[in-house]
């Protein structure tokens, strides 16, 4: 909520603004900066606000009286050991779930409002969707839904039955019963949920249909297909990514081909087949799998110990901490791996398009439309800057380029690479060139 009011504080000041352009995407992008700083800072708040509500509900419940705190705890088979350890677990679990449910559900809430009262009001002020308020405002409540309402269900369901039975192995059984059905959900209905949600249309229903031949003739370049390709109303933060592992779908956003020229998009659309051939999508997946993993692992210790009827702290904690360290040092890797891989398709589409100034246009310019700054890097993707740095070095390097390559690339805003101009106006756009028939660059 804070975020809520800071971000409402924002967009006054930017409507309210004497000169502000309403026309000018420029002004846009630096409203995008400011309210991304203040999300994140909420985030780095709602993360010490959970850490501060597990730490107090725990001391909370070590003041309690022992007879208040057994409560609705089952003695298992007489066995004050085994009894203790189900009681920690109960407790702990209360203790997690509790602030996590409280932050999922109010969280959620201030997502809404902001992309209602604000998102909304922004887009029409700066005139960057052709969405209404309502629609605006329907197309994020089914996200937020889809994104949320499982967690939400999760906790509450594993907190009542922990709470009502007393004890932790039939949370842990209802848990994962819930878990395996909403996977199974996401694999089969996945897709289908996925273009409901966002209201996704394939590209030959759309304004952009021209596009899609020149799409298939890339993707004959690169070997690689796309099942389909589905254009996403611009909704602030639209992107163009890829999804699934098999049969991957292309998405690219109203906002994103509005604001670019044939080159960048040349660039974006190389730039994704070159990911599907790097199997990126299937390092995503394993990642996310082995850290789902490692989560489960961290309750190891405890089924163990409730299973031989021993109460050992000491050897509990160490455990506990031995596989979070594990944990920690296995996603490490995977992240490594897959900014490497980012890395890797960079080259791969500026070898395809022969136009490394192009993909370093394009870079910058969805960074700008989605107002991330150039040294924010996540799990699964570097840093603009990283790649940039990289696709520097690639275009001093000598090998067979495109015959535009050395031309400024038109952009919606000034984009330098050190002392280097690499964009001209936006409304300089020349007549796309044809698909080459070959990788300017062979690869292996």
């Amino acid at each position: 909520m804070i975020s809520f009011v800071r971000s409402r504080k924002i967009l006054r000041e930017t409507l309210t603004t004497p000169g502000q352009d309403p026309q000018s995407i420029n002004n846009f992008m630096h409203y995008m900066v400011r309210r991304n700083h203040v999300v994140r800072q909420s985030s780095y708040i709602n993360a010490l606000v959970l850490i501060a509500g597990i730490v107090l509900l725990g001391i909370g419940f070590m003041q309690l009286p022992n007879s208040l705190i057994y409560g609705q705890i089952v003695i298992i088979n007489n066995n004050e050991h085994q009894t203790f350890l189900n009681l920690t677990a109960v407790i702990s679990l209360i203790i997690i779930c509790s602030p996590l449910l409280g932050l999922a559900i109010g969280g959620n809430i201030a997502f809404y409002l902001s992309n209602v009262f604000i998102d909304a009001i922004a887009s029409e002020f700066f005139h960057v969707s052709s969405l209404t308020r309502q629609e605006f405002a329907r197309i994020r409540l089914k996200f937020m839904l889809n994104a949320s309402l499982p967690l939400i269900i999760f906790l509450e369901i594993v907190t009542l039955v922990a709470t009502i039975t007393g004890q932790i192995l039939p949370a842990s059984i209802v848990g994962l019963i819930y878990i395996v059905a909403i996977i199974c959900i996401r694999l089969l209905l996945g897709r289908k949920i996925l273009k409901t949600i966002n209201n996704l249309q394939p590209i030959e229903q759309t304004s952009w249909a021209y596009l899609q031949p020149r799409i298939a003739a890339w993707s004959r370049l690169a070997g690689v297909s796309f099942g389909e390709v589905l254009i996403q109303p611009d909704i602030i933060g639209t992107n163009i990514r890829v999804i699934g592992r098999k049969n991957t779908m292309l998405i690219i956003g109203d906002q994103i081909l509005r604001h670019t020229d044939w080159r960048q998009q040349d660039a974006m659309i190389c730039l994704e087949l070159a990911l599907v051939r790097k199997k990126v999508l299937n390092w995503n997946f394993w990642r996310i799998i082995s850290m789902l993993v490692g989560l489960g692992l961290l309750f190891v210790p405890l089924i163990v110990q409730l299973s031989i009827n021993i109460l050992d702290i000491t050897i509990f904690f160490l455990c506990t901490f031995l596989m979070l360290l594990i944990t920690i040092f296995v996603n490490r890797g995977f992240r490594k791996k897959m900014h490497t891989l980012y890395q890797d398709a960079d080259c791969i589409s500026c070898y395809f398009t022969g136009d490394p100034m192009a993909t370093m246009v394009a870079l910058t310019t969805i960074q700008a439309l989605n107002g991330v700054q150039a040294t924010q890097k996540s799990n699964a993707i570097p840093s603009a800057n990283t790649r940039l740095q990289q696709l520097d070095q690639l275009a001093r390097q000598s090998w067979p380029r495109a015959p535009y390559a050395s031309e400024l690339v038109p952009a919606i805003t000034p984009v330098t690479f050190g002392p280097y101009q690499l964009s001209t106006a936006f409304d300089k756009q020349s007549e796309p060139a044809p698909v080459p028939d070959a990788p300017y660059v062979l690869l292996a």
